[in-house]
């Protein structure tokens, strides 16, 4: 008697889980769409496989968090081409960056542009496979945020990046995250045994995961880098799904704006991905990446390859093209500010104890922080 195409019946229990997960998966796949920054350019996704990289040039090694590069890979990106000075902060930054004050108010917070500026001049030496991995931060703080820091700190620790884009405003928490990351770097390097002076960028706006990706990326873009990485989790916060699920129609609708290209490098992603099927932005099928594995609570984490570059035809946008946004995003996090000389953005959500609450965040590690990643 044969057997029912419908029914996916395969003799090993094993195939016909994968068999079921793949049509799941297939059933998710994303649908190209015309290029939303060139009529005449056919497809320009954002996100795209490894493929398509390498076909277009690009070279994108995988990193280990336990060993460190070879020498042939380690030489893929060198500095000594950059620009003699930092770049402008008005090119990269649309708001004025605050922190919580002593007297638990908000004031203006001015050290991360010297800081900047610092990291600027040491990258100008530095060689790795990548110039920098952006580490978002989390509103809360806490484990989740020195997670993804402690995943940059052994990549810049093992020479897979020569320095990191500590990524966070200060909307719904009060205290900046960004601030926040580096304090936290420069208490957890002397565990890991890291030297991060000078090497560790600050960008102190962003209050969502798609602006840390847009002023993350437009930082990238006005100091003349190519290509980096960006750290994520798919699972304590579940961050890698908003790259998952369709980044190219959210990044047309809220960031209106050829940011850039993303693709999925190293990890896990809640949404897997079918050989070349769907979005460049998921990870591939496998027995340890699918949505059964995800019912099982686990620290997983993702690494996205990410270009401040968008080719177009004979054209090559940059973020640094990328203005404010949709309405969503700028209620949020106003991008039209000078950095300079306007002044704090009001909290989000209820304010009276935002900056007091946030001193229980800044206490010892909770247990597991030190953990190996796996």
């Amino acid at each position: 008697m044969e057997e029912s195409c419908c029914l996916l019946t395969v003799r090993m229990i094993g195939r016909d889980l994968v068999a079921v997960i793949g049509l799941v998966a297939a059933g998710c796949a994303v649908t190209p769409t015309p290029c939303r920054y060139d009529a005449g350019a056919g497809t320009c996704p954002i996100c795209r496989i490894d493929r398509e990289l390498r076909s277009l040039g690009e070279v994108a090694p995988a990193p280990h968090l336990k060993k460190a590069p070879d020498d042939a890979t380690r030489g893929l990106w060198t500095g000594k081409n950059l620009q003699a000075e930092p770049p402008n902060p008005q090119l990269y930054m649309g708001c004025r960056p605050c922190d919580c004050a002593t007297n638990n108010a908000l004031e203006p917070w001015d050290e991360w542009q010297a800081q900047n500026a610092r990291a600027f001049f040491k990258l100008r030496g530095a060689s790795a496979p990548y110039p920098v991995a952006i580490v978002p931060g989390f509103h809360s703080g806490g484990a989740i945020a020195r997670y993804r820091l402690r995943i940059g700190l052994r990549l810049l620790r093992n020479g897979w990046v020569a320095a990191l884009i500590l990524s966070g405003g200060h909307r719904r928490s009060g205290h900046n995250e960004a601030r926040y990351l580096y304090e936290e770097a420069l208490r957890m390097a002397s565990d890991l045994h890291v030297d991060v002076r000078d090497r560790l960028f600050l960008e102190p706006c962003a209050c969502h995961t798609l602006t840390n990706l847009r002023n993350s990326l437009r930082l990238m873009a006005a100091m003349g880098l190519p290509h980096g990485l960006f750290i994520s989790d798919a699972q304590m916060t579940g961050q890698a799904a908003l790259f998952g699920a369709d980044l190219d129609t959210i990044v047309a609708e809220d960031l209106k704006c050829p940011v850039g290209r993303v693709s999925f490098l190293l990890g896990y992603t809640p949404l897997p991905r079918v050989t070349d099927r769907g979005s460049g932005c998921r990870a591939p099928l496998s027995w340890s990446n699918n949505p059964i594995a995800f019912m099982f609570p686990n620290k997983r984490l993702s690494i996205f390859w990410v270009s401040p570059r968008l080719p177009v035809g004979d054209t090559v946008h940059t973020a640094l093209e990328c203005g404010h946004g949709s309405r969503k995003l700028l209620d949020c996090e106003p991008d039209n500010q000078d950095a300079e000389l306007d002044g704090c953005l009001p909290l989000l959500g209820r304010t009276d104890l935002a900056c007091k609450a946030w001193e229980g965040s800044l206490a010892a590690p909770e247990a597991g922080d030190n953990d190996d990643l796996r």
